[in-house]
This record gives structure tokens, C-alpha cells and sequence, in this order.
């Protein structure tokens, strides 16, 4: 289309030397008339040529914007975790490597939760799977409705959820996860169809943040062993890296 237009303009432009030329060397206006309306039987034809151009350009625009809708759905689909709808683990790790880097860059605080279902695996085989699976999308939509906006939850495997708190030091980012918790715990599991009370599920939680220069790897072992140390101290609890119950964890594995 380009090339082609480029082509259209270019005659044109030669068209128009020629009959300026012609313009310049006619005296008389028998000999004008002819030449005048050469031009503009060439300019109308330009004119139209120009229109079908934009006509195309408009219907390019369009089916590009068409495309790129699907091409953006096709993303979010790959990066959505397909039961709880959250994000899957991959669209997880991309968003914490952007957001430290921010955070790195602007030098502002970043703090990550990893949660924990209790004791999943027996409620699982206790209730069956579709129960299970509507407790894992009940925790995933408790957790959305908790977060701020620019917060990331994602599904990070199993029953367990990362969560990606960017501007929030270590001591704010302790009371978003107790509020998960008292959110989660408060909740009564229900089979659906059925108003049968099958009992409650509780959650533990391990907070770090994100100190400036250290690898992520070293983020993720501390909030995931703060995690740990939250399960070896009882279960639905939120433990972070001040808390003496990590110092107590770390000592012992080291």
C-alpha cells in the first residue's frame, strides 16, 4: 500500500511538472483549457486515490486493534491460574522481578507473603476434591478483596499463595497478612447445594521484605522459611522475619 502510493504520488508530481510547463509556454486560452483540465482530472483521480488509502489505513487500524485484544487475552490467559483465577506462578515470578527492580530503582519498600492452607490435604480428602477446589478459589477471592490495587496475588503451587506488597515496609505489610488471616479464618466452608457445615480453614503466613542489592532467591527462602516457622508454631498464624518464632527457625537449621 505504502509503495503504491508512493508510486501514485510520484506520477502525480511529474504529472503536475509537465502540465506547469505546459502552463507556462500557452499563451491563448483555447491552448490553457485542455492542459487545465488535464490537471484536474488528475487531481480528482489523486483525490480518490488518497480516500481508498485512508479507507484501507482505517480498516488496518482496526483489525491491528482486533489483534492485539486477542493477542493481550491470549497473555492474561497464560499468566491466569485457570481454577482459582489469580495469577498462575509464572505471571507471579515476572511481577516480582519488576516490581524489586522498582522497588530497587526508586528505593522504596517491597514486602512478600507466601500463605499456606492448613492441614489442606486432609480437609481435601475428607470432603473430595470439588470441595477442595471451591476452598481454594474462596481463599484466592478473599485475598483479591483484602489487597490494594498494584498488590499481586498469584497461586504459587498447590495450596499455597504469594502475595507482593510493593511500597509497604515489613511492619504494615505483618497486619495485611493478619488481616488475611482473621478474613480467611472467619469464613464458614459450606459444600455448595448443599448448607451442610462442613467447618472452617485457617491459613499460615510468612512475611519478609525486600532488602536493597540481595537476590530474590534470598527473599523468597526467607518468606518461605517464615512461613515454615509459622506451621511449626501451630498453624494460623502470621510469623515475619523479626518475629523471635524465624530467629528461633533459622538458628535451628543452620
Amino acid at each position: 500500500m505504502i509503495v503504491a502510493a508512493a508510486i501514485s504520488s510520484e506520477n502525480y508530481d511529474k504529472y503536475l511538472g509537465n502540465g506547469l510547463a505546459s502552463l507556462q509556454g500557452t499563451e491563448t486560452y483555447e491552448a490553457l483549457k485542455p492542459v487545465i483540465e488535464a490537471l484536474v482530472i488528475a487531481t480528482r483521480e489523486m483525490e480518490g486515490e488518497t480516500r481508498a488509502l485512508e479507507v484501507q489505513l482505517v480498516e488496518l487500524k482496526t483489525r491491528a486493534a482486533f489483534l492485539q485484544q486477542e493477542v493481550d487475552a491470549l497473555r492474561a490467559e497464560t499468566l491466569t491460574d485457570p481454577l482459582t483465577l489469580i495469577g498462575n506462578r509464572q505471571h507471579f515470578d515476572e511481577s516480582l522481578i519488576s516490581l524489586a527492580g522498582a522497588a530497587a530503582r526508586n528505593d522504596r519498600p517491597l514486602s512478600l507473603l507466601f500463605g499456606d492452607i492448613d492441614h489442606f490435604k486432609s480437609f481435601n480428602d475428607r470432603f473430595g476434591h470439588q470441595v477442595g477446589d471451591q476452598v481454594l478459589r474462596l481463599v484466592a477471592n478473599l485475598m483479591t478483596h483484602v489487597l490494594r490495587d498494584g498488590d499481586v496475588v498469584g497461586r504459587y503451587g498447590g495450596e499455597e499463595f504469594g502475595i507482593i506488597l510493593p511500597g509497604m515496609p515489613l511492619a504494615h505489610a505483618r497486619i495485611v497478612a493478619e488481616r488475611i488471616r482473621a478474613t480467611v479464618m472467619a469464613r464458614d466452608i459450606k459444600k455448595r447445594g448443599d448448607m451442610g457445615f462442613l467447618g472452617r480453614i485457617t491459613i499460615s503466613i510468612g512475611v519478609a521484605q525486600f532488602r536493597k542489592g540481595e537476590k530474590l532467591d534470598a527473599l523468597v527462602e526467607r518468606a518461605d522459611a517464615c512461613l515454615y516457622a509459622a506451621k511449626r508454631a501451630g498453624r494460623n498464624r502470621v510469623v515475619s522475619e523479626d518475629d523471635p518464632e524465624f530467629r528461633h527457625e533459622r538458628s535451628e537449621t543452620r
